[in-house]
């Protein structure tokens, strides 16, 4: 008899607390581990971001700490409350969901992430717009105009010749010219001390031009 009572307390006890996670979600489960609403839930780090969080009772998103020298360094501080990112609201929503799509989306665009941000000891919203980096690629410029866009989710580390194409060479002109680059790299962790450190590098030049070839005679 009271192995019968213990099942079905805990039965009832395994019932309510399903109820109370499908109750808070309004969209449909994809993946088999999301947040329960009246529980705390170590969120870890957000992707690249340096934001360390942690979800409390209420689905309440919450930064516990920030690498320093990581894009949310000196923008976000202990307690502030992450209402959502990028216009959407991670109401109602599995948060880990929320969070990681804007993340895929930031490194396959430009990088850019808006979170919608209850300061800590503040009732106001505000946005605040971080630029990620990733493993993504570089950009190259001539005299300002974007002339070639390189892919490096391949991991490559050796040295490899562009081609200026006529589309490419327009853009030269008498005298000084400026090529330039943006790179998008990533952060390593110092085994050490513990803190993330961008890593990459990027060397260029130009060489085999000839005036004869460019027009500039």
């Amino acid at each position: 008899m009271k192995k019968r009572s213990l099942f079905i307390i805990c039965l009832i006890s395994f019932m309510s607390l399903f109820a109370g996670a499908s109750g808070y979600y309004t969209e449909p489960q994809v993946y088999n581990m999301r947040p329960h609403p009246e529980y705390e839930w170590n969120m870890g780090p957000i992707g690249p971001t340096g934001i360390f969080a942690r979800i409390y009772k209420g689905m309440r998103v919450t930064v516990e700490k920030i690498e320093p020298s990581t894009p949310a360094d000196g923008k976000f501080e202990k307690g502030d409350l992450l209402l959502g990112v990028n216009g959407t609201a991670h109401k109602g929503k599995n948060p880990l969901v929320v969070f990681g799509t804007a993340i895929t989306e930031a490194e396959a665009t430009d990088g850019v992430m808006t979170f919608d941000v209850q300061k800590a000891g503040s009732t106001k919203t505000s946005k605040v717009t971080i630029r990620i980096l990733s493993h993504r690629g570089f950009r190259l410029f001539l005299n300002g105009h974007h002339i070639y866009k390189g892919d490096d989710r391949a991991g490559f580390s050796e040295y490899r010749s562009i081609e200026l194409n006529k589309n490419m060479m327009k853009h030269l002109k008498r005298g000084k010219n400026t090529l330039a680059t943006l790179g998008v790299v990533g952060y390593e962790r110092d085994g050490k001390t513990g803190t993330f450190n961008p890593i990459g590098q990027i060397d260029m030049w130009l060489e085999g031009m000839k005036k004869e070839a460019v027009g500039l005679e």
